[in-house]
């Protein structure tokens, strides 16, 4: 099987598995790459004053907050 194989064969719950606790950054990179969508390749990660969060939660946070 192969990766793109595997990944049209997910779960939802493998999936959300995924999003919980990968980085925003691979996730985006991951959807330019199924897609193509040249508005997803030209997103810029910005800097997010972020209080009150656990440290392995600041990207995620900081996806968000764009």
């Amino acid at each position: 099987m192969n990766e793109k194989s595997e990944l049209l064969s997910a779960t939802d719950e493998m999936i959300d598995d995924v999003v919980k606790y990968a980085d925003p950054m691979v996730l985006r990179g991951l959807v330019y790459q199924l897609t193509g969508d040249e508005s997803i390749a030209a997103t810029k990660a910005t800097m997010a004053d972020i209080k009150h969060s656990e440290a392995s939660n600041a990207s995620k946070e900081l996806a968000i907050a764009q």
